[in-house]
């Protein structure tokens, strides 16, 4: 039902009620964005370096922007107006037919490694170098600005919880969380879910804490300790239990990693 008295209210109440139109910060959800394996881009160690001391980079700018639906926006003039700068702000995109969109947030959004890519991701970031500059195929050097990196529940039963944590440590450096992802919200525990096929649909994911057991880095004993619950209690499934009883007990180093926890998530549909 239109509020036709809309149009007498004062300039200042009307712009007032636009701006609470627009999605607040607190209720904007972290997104869950695919790899994608075209990212990778061969960089400078320091600026003044030659070609011999270079080194592969993660360019997480080269993701594909997330749709984003923002009706109000274009409802007239003076509701663009106010949404401008919100839209600056916050680097959305807008393009003739394709609404908007906006860009990955390597502070906020997770990453999202499927099982298909994650066996094949040592070969990735060499396989995007061959026939360019062969020498940097025998550098480990790294660099990655995404601090959180999501893997679903398939990949976690294919592989052992240390090997996906060496692995992401591995390829990419700088990553404080992992995420299991064990389907999407209320859904877990059936079969093929919507979330099964993330990847091949232009859905905006996002991600919400599971009600579960995860692990969380102790920097003063140097070591891995329960968190999100109850000692090995309330957990998802028995086999994000082995995921974490095989990372806690993991031979690997952490004390110099960014890496300080593990938790499990859900997937929602914004």
């Amino acid at each position: 039902m239109a509020f036709q008295a809309f149009l007498d209210l004062p300039t200042e109440v009307r712009l007032e009620i636009w701006a609470l139109c627009l999605p607040h910060t607190s209720t904007c959800r972290p997104r869950l964005t695919p790899y994608d394996s075209t990212c990778w881009a061969e960089t400078n160690i320091i600026e003044a370096d030659g070609r011999s001391h270079r080194r592969l980079n993660y360019d997480h700018t080269r993701l594909a922007h997330t749709p984003m639906y923002l009706p109000s926006v274009l409802v007239n003039k003076e509701a663009y107006s106010v949404a401008r700068p919100w839209l600056t702000s916050r680097h959305i995109r807008w393009q003739p037919n394709i609404q908007f969109s906006v860009p990955f947030d390597p502070h906020k959004d997770a990453l999202f490694l499927s099982k298909d890519v994650f066996s094949e991701l040592h070969a990735e970031a060499k396989r995007s170098q061959w026939g360019r500059n062969p020498d940097i195929l025998l550098q480990v050097a790294r660099r990655c600005e995404v601090k959180h990196v999501a893997v679903d529940r398939e990949t976690e039963q294919h592989f052992y919880g240390d090997s996906i944590m060496e692995t992401v440590r591995t390829q990419f450096p700088g990553v404080r969380t992992v995420l299991i992802v064990m389907g999407e919200e209320g859904e877990v525990g059936k079969q093929g879910t919507t979330w099964e096929r993330m990847g091949t649909e232009v859905v905006d994911w996002g991600w919400r804490d599971a009600r579960g057991s995860g692990l969380r880095w102790n920097e003063e004993t140097g070591g891995w300790y329960w968190g999100l619950g109850d000692e090995k209690g309330k957990k998802i499934n028995e086999n994000l239990a082995t995921f974490l009883f095989s990372l806690r007990y993991a031979e690997l180093d952490f004390s110099e990693s960014s890496l300080r926890e593990v938790k499990a998530v859900v997937a929602v549909r914004r």
